[in-house]
């Protein structure tokens, strides 16, 4: 399990995104090697990176935003979605 918990100064964009693109990497090699994040942590997730993390659960998960969330106002930062 993995969580990239860090801070960065706001008056510094570019360490913030030097930090980003860093937890991307350190995702990217854990995933690689088996891991699996716990995700609640610096890293934006893209709606293939969420597909890979539910795996063969993904399909339900649809289903159920579908169901519960029709107008996909529930968490709409985060990226979750069919595409």
């Amino acid at each position: 399990m993995l969580a990239l918990l860090r801070t960065a100064s706001a008056d510094d964009p570019a360490a913030v995104t030097t930090l980003i693109e860093a937890n991307r990497a350190i995702y990217d090699y854990a995933t690689a090697h088996g891991g699996l994040a716990y995700l609640v942590n610096t890293l934006p997730m893209s709606p293939a990176d969420w597909r890979a993390h539910f795996g063969p659960r993904w399909p339900q998960l649809l289903a159920a935003k579908a169901e519960f969330d029709p107008h996909a106002i529930l968490a709409p930062g985060h990226g979750i979605t069919g595409s």
